[in-house]
């Protein structure tokens, strides 16, 4: 069958010659093969309705309240009969962009995924939204076309659940597929390190890098203490003298007991002790290789946790429009999350202080 001139209900485009074109095999509704997710925006009807081209494009039917509507090729926003330019978003109104609800039942779709039951409002709690309302999916497609992340992931879906600095992730992703690489450098990421995950709902990749520096902090306070006391005794012998000599001077400092001045210089001599530096000198080590293999992982953790989520998502969600409102609520970024990780990273730090 030609579909040149049919309109994909994801993207909302027309199909043109060339395009690859597949259909469900329900009711025979066409899509990009790019935008086929293996569900159907016509799911709901199956079993009493079949795809068929318009017949009359140049009509403009009316809804279940016999109201007539236009629907937006840009924003799909509905507009009342005679309209000639989009109320929502200003774009050229034609004829041929008509929609009528009112023969596909209590609930359907339009060509933007929402769902529009009863006489055109989305019946989905959140309300209505179109995907192409959102400037970042339209700059998505603009620039990186049909392409897929990870072959599963529209780049219109990757900005929808990505959200801030959608195009510079959409185009590091695509850069590592095209690639075939995992390494993608990331200097949020190298930053900020669990913090950056936190912004970014990753939680458990968050909470795993923390107990991967919690770790680090741990093995270079008992790693050279070990290794001094092994095998250079007195270099030891003198560290757990000033050890000793600080800590009772610290806690006698309040009540007066202890000369102020001394106790500096005391701590002085001890952060200076071989111990200490090798301690310093290894974390700092340490932590900077973790930050510098994560800055170069970052990118891909992110795009797995992507396609994780909305392969989930496409398995829950019951049409188009919840599709949608679901990639907005899981993906994006959380200040909330960041003040989380704020706190488990001062009682971390605590346990380690203490251990």
């Amino acid at each position: 069958m030609d579909y040149k001139g049919e309109k994909c209900p994801i993207c909302g485009r027309e199909f043109i010659d060339g395009d690859d074109v597949v259909v469900c095999p329900e009711c025979g509704t066409p899509y990009h093969r790019a935008c086929w997710s293996g569900r159907c925006v016509n799911e709901q009807k199956h079993g009493s309705f079949v795809w068929s081209p318009k017949k009359n494009p140049a009509s403009v039917n009316t809804n279940q309240q016999g109201v007539g509507f236009i629907d937006c090729p840009v924003c799909g926003a509905q507009n009342p009969p005679g309209s000639k330019v989009c109320r929502v978003c200003g774009s050229e109104l034609k004829a041929e962009n008509t929609n009528n609800p009112s023969d596909q039942g209590g609930g359907s779709f339009d060509s933007f995924g929402g769902n529009t039951g009863n006489g055109g409002n989305f019946s989905f709690p959140f309300g209505r939204y179109s995907p192409y309302q959102n400037p970042a999916v339209r700059n998505a497609q603009a620039k990186y076309g049909m392409k897929n992340i990870g072959g599963v992931v529209p780049v219109g879906d990757a900005a929808e659940y990505i959200q801030r600095e959608s195009d510079k992730y959409i185009g590091k992703m695509i850069k590592m597929d095209d690639d075939g690489t995992k390494l993608s450098w990331n200097w949020s990421a190298f930053i900020f390190s669990f913090f950056w995950c936190f912004y970014r709902k990753m939680i458990t990749v968050g909470i795993a890098m923390m107990m991967i520096f919690l770790s680090i902090t741990l093995l270079s306070n008992t790693l050279p203490t070990f290794i001094y006391e092994k095998f250079k005794p007195d270099v030891y012998a003198e560290y757990q003298a000033e050890m000793t000599k600080v800590s009772g001077e610290v806690s006698s400092v309040y009540s007066g007991n202890t000369d102020q001045a001394q106790a500096l210089d005391d701590i002085q001599k001890l952060a200076s002790s071989p111990v200490v530096m090798t301690s310093a000198v290894m974390q700092l080590a340490l932590d900077l290789i973790a930050s510098v293999v994560f800055g170069f992982f970052a990118n891909y953790f992110y795009k797995k946790r992507m396609i994780q989520d909305v392969q989930a998502i496409r398995e829950i969600a019951e049409g188009q429009n919840e599709y949608h409102i679901y990639l907005l609520q899981r993906g994006g970024v959380s200040v909330g999350y960041v003040l989380l990780a704020i706190f488990l990273a001062y009682l971390l730090e605590f346990i380690g202080f203490i251990v």
